[in-house]
């Protein structure tokens, strides 16, 4: 079983059933991962449908009970963190170089003063 289940950040597998709480989705004839409905919901805010092939990643695995989460939600979030924090640090890369330094601070005090003292 170990070997034919690769642990890939993504593999795209069929959801083969709804159930109460969620869907399931099979990797092998051994293996079948159980998917929250929280994990269903599609980039677009639908949900994931009986018969859609979609990408999913294994969230929770627990050998000694035989338990394989995996979710559908959690591809597309973690690349919408990923754009938000690259965003973030490019948005304050910019503020920091606008930001007026000292230099620029004594040059307005030199100008100012100049003016004053020509009034005088």
């Amino acid at each position: 079983m170990k070997k034919n289940l690769h642990l890939e950040p993504s593999i795209r597998l069929l959801l083969t059933e709804i159930v109460d709480k969620g869907a399931t989705v099979e990797f092998n004839e051994d293996v079948v991962a159980f998917v929250p409905a929280r994990h269903l919901e599609k980039e677009d805010g639908s949900k994931l449908n009986k018969g859609e092939e979609a990408e999913f990643q294994i969230i929770e695995f627990n050998k000694e009970f035989k338990r394989v989460v995996a979710s559908h939600t959690v591809i597309f979030r973690e690349e919408e963190a990923k754009i938000l924090k690259e965003a973030v640090k490019k948005q304050a890369d910019t503020a920091a170089e606008a930001k007026p330094t000292l230099g620029d601070a004594n040059d307005k005090l030199q100008a100012l003063k100049d003016q004053m003292d020509g009034k005088k």
